[in-house]
Protein backbone atom coordinates (compact mmCIF):
# COMPACT_ATOMS: atom_id res chain seq x y z
CA UNK A 1 0.00 0.00 0.00
CA UNK A 2 1.27 3.70 -1.19
CA UNK A 3 0.29 5.81 1.72
CA UNK A 4 -0.97 9.49 -0.43
CA UNK A 5 0.34 11.39 2.79
CA UNK A 6 2.29 11.68 5.44
CA UNK A 7 0.88 14.81 6.96
CA UNK A 8 -0.98 12.93 9.84
CA UNK A 9 -0.79 13.14 13.80
CA UNK A 10 1.46 10.60 14.30
CA UNK A 11 4.08 11.94 11.78
CA UNK A 12 3.61 15.40 12.61
CA UNK A 13 4.44 14.41 16.48
CA UNK A 14 7.47 12.44 15.16
CA UNK A 15 8.98 15.83 12.97
CA UNK A 16 8.23 17.59 16.33
CA UNK A 17 10.13 15.56 18.51
CA UNK A 18 13.02 15.38 16.01
CA UNK A 19 13.17 19.34 15.50
CA UNK A 20 13.28 19.24 19.06
CA UNK A 21 15.97 16.93 19.37
CA UNK A 22 18.29 18.68 16.61
CA UNK A 23 17.51 21.98 18.53
CA UNK A 24 18.84 20.67 22.04
CA UNK A 25 21.81 18.83 20.63
CA UNK A 26 22.80 21.29 18.22
CA UNK A 27 21.57 25.20 19.50
CA UNK A 28 24.59 26.95 17.80
CA UNK A 29 22.62 27.89 14.57
CA UNK A 30 25.91 28.07 12.63
CA UNK A 31 26.85 24.38 13.69
CA UNK A 32 23.46 23.52 12.53
CA UNK A 33 23.78 25.00 8.84
CA UNK A 34 27.06 22.59 8.65
CA UNK A 35 25.15 20.02 9.68
CA UNK A 36 24.54 17.18 6.79
CA UNK A 37 21.28 15.37 6.30
CA UNK A 38 19.91 12.46 3.94
CA UNK A 39 16.51 11.63 4.28
CA UNK A 40 13.21 9.64 2.82
CA UNK A 41 11.11 13.05 2.01
CA UNK A 42 8.34 11.42 0.69
CA UNK A 43 6.28 13.36 -1.99
CA UNK A 44 5.20 16.21 0.27
CA UNK A 45 8.94 16.88 1.18
CA UNK A 46 7.81 17.46 5.02
CA UNK A 47 11.04 16.66 6.67
CA UNK A 48 13.03 18.69 4.06
CA UNK A 49 10.90 21.56 5.12
CA UNK A 50 11.50 20.58 9.10
CA UNK A 51 15.28 21.12 8.20
CA UNK A 52 14.96 24.13 6.26
CA UNK A 53 13.08 25.80 8.81
CA UNK A 54 15.90 25.02 11.96
CA UNK A 55 18.46 26.20 9.39
CA UNK A 56 20.25 23.16 7.66
CA UNK A 57 20.93 24.58 4.36
CA UNK A 58 19.48 22.87 1.33
CA UNK A 59 22.95 21.86 -0.26
CA UNK A 60 23.53 20.10 2.97
CA UNK A 61 20.56 18.20 2.36
CA UNK A 62 20.14 15.11 0.19
CA UNK A 63 16.77 13.17 -0.39
CA UNK A 64 16.48 9.80 -1.48
CA UNK A 65 13.58 8.63 -3.58
CA UNK A 66 13.16 5.87 -5.80
CA UNK A 67 10.12 6.66 -7.28
CA UNK A 68 10.65 8.97 -10.70
CA UNK A 69 7.16 10.73 -10.49
CA UNK A 70 7.92 11.49 -6.78
CA UNK A 71 11.38 12.65 -7.40
CA UNK A 72 9.52 15.25 -9.99
CA UNK A 73 7.40 16.38 -7.47
CA UNK A 74 9.67 17.49 -4.95
CA UNK A 75 11.74 18.86 -7.48
CA UNK A 76 8.81 20.83 -8.21
CA UNK A 77 9.10 22.40 -4.99
CA UNK A 78 11.94 24.21 -5.81
CA UNK A 79 13.78 23.37 -2.14
CA UNK A 80 16.96 24.14 -3.17
CA UNK A 81 17.76 20.48 -2.63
Amino acid sequence: MIKESYDFEVKTIYRKMFQDFILKHFTDEKRRRSLKVACLPAREALEVMLYLLIGIRPQRIWAIEHDPEIARAIQSLNLGI
